[in-house]
């Protein structure tokens, strides 16, 4: 079944909530994000996940899953829809995206792309890494640098995709 952007995104947003919720049951798991892609005619629903002190691993992946599986499919929005749910830790180098994003990130290493660098799997040389101090509320973003002092960049004026998870 093909989505429109409007309701692609609407049910994103139900269906974070409902990972909210369900996660709330077990705290060291928060979803970051989540994804919805027509797979030749099946829906992918991707749910990001990740353990607040550290990496999530694929055992916890798949005990996220388990969690998730009944709540997401009484979601009424899903009972129609044909879909597999794929949940999957963020991965190194991934774009922050969110205000939500962002502040899973604080205290937390992240870089920024350069402008000239296309994509960062091309050359991780170009990258500038920062402790993420905080996350104002005009997303101003406070970038520890390596030499103690603190940068301010406002995470609107980047070009989209260039403030990386590490």
């Amino acid at each position: 079944m093909q989505l429109s952007e409007h309701q692609r995104k609407r049910l994103c947003k139900t269906v974070l909530a409902v990972a909210d919720d369900t996660l709330a049951q077990k705290p060291v798991y928060q979803a970051i994000a989540v994804d919805i892609e027509d797979a030749f005619g099946r829906l992918a629903l991707q749910v990001f996940v990740e353990r607040t002190d550290r990496r999530i691993n694929l055992d916890e992946c798949a005990e996220v899953s388990r969690m998730l599986d009944a709540p997401l499919a009484d979601l009424a929005e899903l009972q129609a829809l044909s879909y597999t749910l794929d949940i999957s830790s963020p991965g190194l180098f991934r774009s922050l995206h969110t205000e939500r994003e962002l502040r899973f990130y604080v205290g937390k290493t992240v870089a920024i792309k350069p402008a000239g660098l296309i994509e960062a799997k091309e050359s991780y040389a170009g990258l500038t890494r920062y402790q993420l101090k905080a996350v104002h509320d005009d997303l101003t973003l406070e970038l520890l640098q390596e030499d103690g002092d603190i940068k301010t960049l406002g995470f609107n004026a980047l070009p989209e995709g260039h403030v990386l998870s590490l």
